[in-house]
Parts: structure tokens; sequence; C-alpha cells
């Protein structure tokens, strides 16, 4: 019978379910200095007042059987695969794993391995990227490149560092771990090829694969990148009984130097403040010299072959990902959308 009164923000909250109106996705937003969840919207979302009363059998199988899913808590409960929004990780991994930072690779929107040709999403390529030009311009091969250099478990446990593959204790339940894909992981849960093979890496490097994150945890990496030096973890319940409730960030610090952490939200900077970032168009704020740092994500939900990336059959469209924290120069606010 006490009181609880939650971190969210009603207006953030309000907007952001105007803002996403009849699209299916999530919207999580953290404040990062200290993990209190600002927003937490699922959409197309329902009135939860009409199950006090109770639903008639045709409200309920409305909702139940729409394929947009009102009833999937896709901020928490719905993984996906994160796309390019997972590539910062794979750079913070790369940089722990020793890899230099300055070496190019050279993308020519194709690279020849293992048998199969594998696809940059820019079809005449990048030319030559180093890291912090392949995270501002999401470039796939060098990141197919270098996943395949230090392997699945850097990976895995650079992704584990940053909240993926976790559940978090917010109060509420049905939150899904989803994958984080590693040699160790693969031996249990695959059994009909319990070997992690080259490949598996390759896909790996861009969010594909063996890999499945929820919105919830996609708004932690963020907060926690933006931080810079607390593992961050997300409150929803701020007191109850006016006993104010355990802050996000008593937490330890994250296992990366300064450097490294500098160096990938440098490549996140400039993906939304470069003429040339993949989200320079969308990521202009209007707000004077306010800026805010993100990554873009596309991810597949079938293999095209050679058909068209494009679908009309809204089951089969492409999610779209997109991660940011502003300001830049002292980060407050994270966001994940799906």
């Amino acid at each position: 019978g006490k009181t609880i009164q939650l971190t969210l923000d009603v207006d953030v909250q309000n907007r952001a379910l105007e803002v996403m109106g009849d699209e299916s996705g999530a919207i999580v937003m953290m404040d990062c200095r200290n993990g209190d969840l600002l927003c937490m919207v699922s959409s197309p979302s329902f009135d939860a007042n009409r199950f006090v009363r109770g639903l008639s059998g045709a409200e309920y199988k409305a909702l139940a059987t729409y394929e947009r899913r009102p009833l999937l808590d896709k901020a928490m409960t719905g993984t996906y695969p994160p796309g390019s929004t997972f590539k910062p990780t794979v750079g913070l991994a790369a940089l722990s794993a020793g890899i230099d930072p300055s070496i190019r690779v050279h993308c020519s929107g194709g690279w020849y391995y293992g048998g199969r040709t594998w696809r940059c999403w820019k079809p005449g390529g990048h030319g030559a990227q180093n890291m912090h030009d392949a995270i501002k311009n999401s470039c796939d091969i060098y990141f197919y490149q270098t996943a395949l250099r230090i392997g699945p478990d850097p990976i895995a446990k650079a992704a584990h560092a940053m909240g993926f593959g976790q559940i978090f204790d917010i109060g509420i339940p049905g939150q899904k771990k989803g994958v984080v894909g590693s040699r160790e992981w693969k031996r249990k849960a695959v059994k009909r090829e319990p070997v992690w093979q080259p490949g598996d890496s390759v896909s790996y490097g861009i969010g594909q694969g063996y890999v499945a994150v929820n919105a919830l945890q996609l708004a932690v990496m963020t907060a926690r990148l933006a931080n810079g030096k607390t593992a961050l973890n997300p409150r929803l319940i701020k007191s109850v009984g006016g006993v104010e409730m355990p802050r996000g960030d008593a937490a330890p610090d994250l296992p990366f130097t300064h450097e490294q952490i500098a160096y990938v939200r440098g490549g996140m900077v400039a993906v939304a403040n470069d003429t040339g970032g993949t989200a320079y168009r969308q990521s202009q704020l209007g707000l004077g010299d306010i800026q805010m740092a993100g990554k873009t994500g596309t991810a597949q939900v079938r293999n095209y072959g050679t058909g068209s990336r494009k679908s009309e059959i809204w089951a089969l469209k492409d999610h779209n990902l997109f991660v940011a924290f502003a300001p830049v120069d002292a980060p407050r606010y994270a966001v994940a959308v799906i």
C-alpha cells in the first residue's frame, strides 16, 4: 500500500509514444549521470485500465493477433539483432585486444571470404578506413575483418561489460537476456553445430548472427559509453513510501581505459556531426552549440540472397535502430530507439 514513485518523466514518455505513432518498436531514455530511466515506451501501446475491468474475448483477440504485437513489451522482452549499433562495442573489444585503430582496411563494397562475398551496405565501398572512419561511415567490411581478427570472446567480454546479455533489477519482471555469442555459448546452445566458425565472427562484427539485444540493454550500453567511467545500472523505481531506492551510479568502473572510450565516442560524434556521417541530417538539434553523438543501425530479419532489401510485407521489413547521447561535452541523456 505504499506510494511508489518512478523515475519516468511523463512528458518524455508521452512524447515518445506520440513520435512512435502506429510504428512497432521501443524507445528507452536514460540519465547518463545516475542511470534513471526517463522513458520506457513500447509501441503500439494499449490502455492497461481496460484489463482492470476485463476485456471481452474479441477485444483480447484483436490485441493478441495484431501483427505489430502491442502485448509484447518491446523495451525489455522483445530481443532483436542490434545491427550496426553494436559496432561501438566491437570497437571497444578490438582496442582492448590490442588492435591499432589507425590501421586501415580497404572497403571496395564487397569482400570475398570463406567461399562467399560479404557485402558492405555501400555498394561502391568506402575506400581505406581506420576505426574512426569505420564507425562514422558504419563500414561493414572494416568490422567484418576486425571481428575475424579478434574472434568472438573479446567481443563477448566487451558486450557483457556494456550491459548486453544481462537482466537488470528494475523492479518489474519480463526482461529477456538476449544472446551474446562466444565459443563457450555456442558449444552449449547450438547442438547441431557447437564449434564457433570463422564466418560466425564475420557477421558478429556487424551485430548480426549470434547476438540479440533489447532496447533497455542498448540504452544502458549508450549511457555507459556516454558516462565514460561507471558501469551504470538502470533505475526505474525512485522511491517506495518516501524511501529512496539505490541509485544506478553506485556501480563499478568500466573495464576500458579513458583513451579507448574517448576514441569510440569520437567516432559516434562524427556519425552525427560530420557532414558525411550516417546520421548527420537527422542529428542537428537546432540548440546552438549543443551536439549529440549517435550510431545508426539496420538489421535484416531474413536473407535477401540477390533480392532487394525492400519489402512491402510488414513482417519482412528491416529493423531500424538508433542510439545517441547528448550533449557530447557533458553527456546527460542517452536514448535507444528500435
